[in-house]
């Protein structure tokens, strides 16, 4: 009888233990379709946001191209161009705008490191005292690689602002560790391949931040002088790559990523108004809205329409007329004279094929 007993509570036992986990998994099953519905509801708000940001955005900077060029409003708005025209310069913008926070942000992490490398640990006993102002004159030298530009006549010479941070880390690191009390162990090894790495990416972002901000005004800026270009990228460098204080209340980094988060905002916003028609007018090339000088085949019934001031006749090519085209919305073309931004006529229906221009012989 006590082996019958046994059994059967062993079958009970194992009954139970069946049901609780079929219970657990039925849990766990519920809670995964949960959290997938919770993802899937996050993603459907953001792409909803998103896609409200971009038309509002999109716009303002139709209305802003619109005005600048002299096109309708109404043709611009009711075109499809709203939402991708919004979007691509929202992303023209922030790439402006993110490099620098990109910069900011490896400064608090390699500050942190050079303190540690070049200044806690070295036998210079004023650099421990007065630290902060240390690591600010090391950065006044960390910023000097723009002025080695002056060389770039050579087109190798151009990777040399690379190299300069790094030498100049180097420089530090051994002139402040000879005959200190501090060796050089693996970690700091590793540490300042780190910071060697940090500052030749820091380069590189100044570098294309600069580039793209002068592709974008190159038509307003002209011929820029190379030692105030040395001195504005020097200045930028440096208010970049301030030494981030070491902070440890937990209240002054929410405030500082706050004010962080405020820059990146208002970075956007400042750039977005100077740079609105630059930008637009790129944009409006990428998309097809801008055609600018571009050559047509030849129409009789089209061009009949066309004043000829606005017609420039092609010398290699009889059949092919070339038009400055402000934007072209559905069939809808605004025309500019020849050397002017600005249109002056509006025509719609003229149904023109675009064709390559020919080339000079």
């Amino acid at each position: 009888m006590s082996t019958l007993n046994n059994d059967e509570h062993i079958r009970d036992e194992v009954l139970t233990l069946r049901r609780d986990v079929k219970i657990l998994q039925g849990k766990v099953d519920s809670d995964v379709k949960n959290q997938r519905a919770k993802y899937l509801d996050l993603f459907m708000k953001v792409s909803q946001v998103t896609t409200f940001t971009a038309i509002i955005y999109g716009a303002w900077m139709l209305f802003s191209f619109s005005r600048y060029y002299g096109v309708k409003y109404t043709d611009l708005a009711g075109s499809s161009f709203l939402i991708i025209f919004g979007v691509l310069n929202a992303m023209s913008i922030l790439a402006i705008a993110i490099f620098p926070v990109f910069i900011v942000c490896l400064s608090r992490f390699d500050s942190k490191i050079s303190y540690n490398l070049l200044i806690y640990k070295s036998r210079i006993k004023i650099a421990k005292s007065n630290y902060i102002l240390s690591l600010i004159i090391l950065n006044v030298f960390f910023s000097l690689w723009p002025f080695s530009l002056m060389l770039a006549d050579n087109k190798y010479w151009i990777l040399l602002p690379l190299f300069i941070p790094s030498a100049i880390f180097i420089i530090f690191a051994v002139l402040g560790r000879n005959h200190s009390k501090y060796k050089w162990t693996r970690r700091d090894k590793k540490y300042t391949l780190f910071c060697m790495f940090s500052y030749n990416l820091k380069v590189i972002l100044c570098l294309i931040t600069t580039l793209y901000v002068y592709t974008i005004l190159k038509d307003r800026i002209g011929n820029v002088n190379v030692w105030l270009l040395a001195v504005m990228l020097a200045g930028m460098f440096f208010c970049l790559n301030v030494p981030a204080i070491l902070v440890k209340q937990k209240k002054v980094r929410k405030a500082l990523r706050v004010i962080l988060i405020m820059i990146i905002v208002d970075v956007f916003f400042v750039f977005s108004f100077p740079f609105s028609n630059e930008v637009s007018r790129g944009i409006s090339k990428v998309i097809g809205l801008n055609l600018s000088d571009e050559c047509f085949v030849y129409d009789r019934k089209a061009m009949n329409r066309i004043p000829t001031n606005y017609i420039r006749n092609v010398p290699q090519d009889e059949h092919v007329v070339k038009l400055n085209i402000v934007a072209n919305i559905n069939d809808v073309y605004y025309l500019a004279v020849f050397g002017e931004d600005k249109s002056s006529m509006r025509l719609a229906g003229l149904q023109l094929t675009m064709t390559n221009c020919p080339k000079e012989k």
